[in-house]
């Protein structure tokens, strides 16, 4: 294990009490694995897991630029004062433009499902005309109603399929993204269109990590979605 590695153990509090006592007395000696500690401390303290490689990668970068490493045991500690603070500054710039790529990921990708396909024949909706009702209002686009409506039909895999996508629309992207995900997890089909419109609400949601899990799953299989997932891939 490296240094780096060591140190990421470290302030996550996964590394051994034996590695630990070893790296802080090193720590003593060696200004910059000192300097490389509190930075980690920092970016612990406001990062997101989904955006933290990128963010470290970009803070090392400026960091090396603007503030090089001194090792003088008179002057260390100011400059880690002014590392700090070009840290959080960066952060909030990298956080505002991470929320903004994901934002627009999404807009560029999503787009109201649009084309009927049963789900499964289990679990079939009872009342066929509510269903019915309920459909023409969300293909006519008006969402609320659908919403309501779909709400009032026994429930059944086409009806939970419908209702997530109602959410979706309305952008309330966490109760669209507990059904999808629902649906996936009884491998209720299609496949392939729930995946991909959970993939892009976890994206809204920023969860990233479980939006790449999806993605590559579709990037892995034929399916309508295999080449914008392997888009989206390329752009997280």
């Amino acid at each position: 294990m490296n240094y780096e590695e060591k140190i990421e153990d470290f302030v996550a509090g996964t590394l051994s009490e034996k590695e630990s006592g070893e790296l802080m007395e090193l720590a003593k000696v060696d200004r910059e694995i000192a300097y490389k500690i509190e930075l980690e401390k920092t970016l612990k303290k406001g990062i997101e897991n989904s955006g933290r490689s990128a963010l470290k990668k970009y803070l090392m970068e400026i960091d090396s630029a603007q503030t090089p490493i001194i090792r003088s045991s008179k002057t260390w500690r100011p400059a880690l004062v002014a590392a700090s603070a070009i840290v959080i500054a960066s952060l909030s710039v990298y956080l505002t433009m991470y929320g903004a790529s994901q934002a627009s990921l999404f807009k560029d990708f999503y787009e109201p499902y649009t084309s009927y396909a049963p789900i499964t024949k289990r679990g079939m909706a009872k009342d066929l005309s509510s269903f019915e009702l309920a459909q023409k209002a969300y293909e006519q686009g008006v969402y609320d109603k659908a919403l309501h409506l779909f709400n009032s039909v026994a429930k059944s895999d086409e009806r939970d399929f419908y209702l997530a996508h109602s959410y979706l629309a309305l952008k309330e992207y966490q109760k669209a993204a507990l059904i999808l995900g629902e649906l996936k997890a009884k491998e209720a089909v299609p496949q392939s269109t729930i995946t991909w419109y959970l993939a892009l609400a976890q994206i809204k949601l920023g969860e990233i990590e479980k939006a790449k899990e999806n993605l590559k799953y579709l990037r892995q299989r034929s399916n309508p979605y295999q080449e914008k997932a392997d888009e989206i891939l390329n752009r997280l």
